[in-house]
């Protein structure tokens, strides 16, 4: 039986919520990053479907497959809110669909608080060690 998960984040994309396109947000290049270093670290590709256990598709905004989790991970921003969702179907996969939208969020943190930190002429040095629970990111700044 297919089990389509949706989980709902913290995330908001502002300029989405007070009616601007999502592509103008800054939130959403960081988040294309995250995936892509994703994709990177699975050997992952990127589009804009994700399907479901019997392969029905279904667009979002952006979906990272990797490996054998076929159906893909899918984000989706909320027109009306700005606020980002993932979705996917975990049928006999629930814990890996859960490892690897972690790691997306980790991801998206560690370079939200990178380019914060470069903005504000930090120097930074992002340190990884781990995987799946295990992992961990250091994101150090220091005052150039």
């Amino acid at each position: 039986m297919s089990h389509v998960s949706q989980y709902t984040t913290d995330i908001v994309f502002r300029t989405v919520a007070e009616g601007g396109a999502l592509e103008e947000d800054p939130a959403w290049e960081v988040l294309q990053a995250a995936v892509q270093a994703a994709a990177e670290t699975h050997g992952g590709r990127i589009d804009k479907t994700v399907r479901d256990v019997f392969g029905r598709p279904q667009p979002v905004d952006l979906a990272l497959h990797v490996g054998h989790l076929r159906g893909g991970i899918g984000m989706v921003v909320d027109r009306r809110t700005g606020q980002l969702s993932f979705l996917f179907d975990d049928y006999g996969h629930v814990e890996e669909y859960r490892e690897l939208r972690d790691e997306i969020l980790q991801n998206y943190a560690a370079i939200a608080v990178s380019r914060a930190l470069r903005a504000l002429n930090y120097e930074v040095d992002v340190d990884q060690t781990g995987r799946g629970e295990d992992r961990r990111v250091l994101v150090r700044g220091v005052l150039a």
